[in-house]
């Protein structure tokens, strides 16, 4: 919400009261921080701090408070590391964070450009940042940057990684798709299924599917299949066009994504409704 990350406890709709005590004795407890000092340069950047009498009767349980406003908030797949996104922030627009220490950290390494996304690799300590014109993957263990990759479009929308981890995709204000490899970036796979701006891709867990939506009233779900022998390219084809909502300012779908067990796809339209698609 603007400049706060706020936890919650859903009390209202947990019918486990043992589970909602034991997630409200957990955040009443004292942090360890033990001799951690966090620098100046992040101290300013984020505060975590304990809810007000209020904020904790809301629901509240902790609270960050960021020096720019939040845009995204993306979960690491262990659960207790998540990074924030403030596009404003300049050098400090990605910030990784662990909940159970309540330490934050910086990347390292300065981007050029506005930080559009920030995405966790769904296997490996790798995290993706893109940029307006780049998508920039840094190592996580090794603290530092391993590979830069030029996006084939003039401004980048949104990001996806396959389940595989070894491919991912890249959508652009500019009508583009674009399918990367991991070890072979120089040469993705264009794909033109839209004739306006994309806004979101997302892959689903278990299914050979991935789903993309834009603002020319289209809403794509692809097949795509990716093969072991990492000589032969991936099969990509279009499976079903999806549409529904309605056009608001120009705007149609925001936003996707894929129940992660069924085959069930979530869309969220400018129209002020969010679908399941199955």
């Amino acid at each position: 919400m603007g400049k706060m990350v706020v936890f919650l406890n859903p009390e209202t709709y947990l019918t486990d009261k043992i589970v909602v005590q034991q997630t409200n004795s957990i955040f009443k407890s004292e942090v360890e921080q033990g001799d951690y000092m966090a620098p100046e340069r992040i101290t300013a950047a984020v505060t975590w701090r304990r809810p007000t009498e209020n904020e904790w009767q809301r629901g509240y349980r902790v609270v960050l408070d960021h020096f720019k406003e939040v845009r995204e908030i993306v979960w690491h797949r262990q659960g207790d590391y998540f990074a924030t996104l403030m596009p404003e922030g300049i050098h400090r627009s990605v910030i990784l964070h662990q909940l159970s220490k309540w330490r934050s950290q910086l990347i390292l390494g300065k981007l050029k450009g506005r930080v559009q996304r920030v995405l966790f690799h769904p296997k490996e300590p790798l995290l993706f940042v893109a940029t307006q014109a780049s998508v920039h993957i840094f190592n996580l263990k090794r603290q530092c940057r391993i590979k830069k990759v030029q996006a084939n479009c003039r401004y980048i929308s949104c990001i996806a990684v396959h389940p595989g981890g070894e491919h991912f995709v890249i959508g652009g204000y500019d009508r583009k798709v674009n399918w990367f490899e991991m070890e072979c970036t120089k040469r993705p796979h264009l794909m033109r299924f839209h004739g306006h701006a994309v806004r979101s891709i997302n892959f689903h867990r278990k299914y050979p599917l991935f789903a993309s939506c834009s603002d020319d009233k289209k809403l794509q779900v692809t097949h795509a299949t990716v093969y072991d022998d990492l000589l032969k390219d991936p099969y990509i084809a279009p499976v079903k066009l999806l549409r529904g909502h309605k056009t608001f300012d120009d705007y149609y779908v925001l936003d996707v994504a894929w129940h992660p067990y069924e085959p069930y796809l979530f869309s969220a339209g400018a129209d002020a409704t969010i679908r399941l698609w199955h």
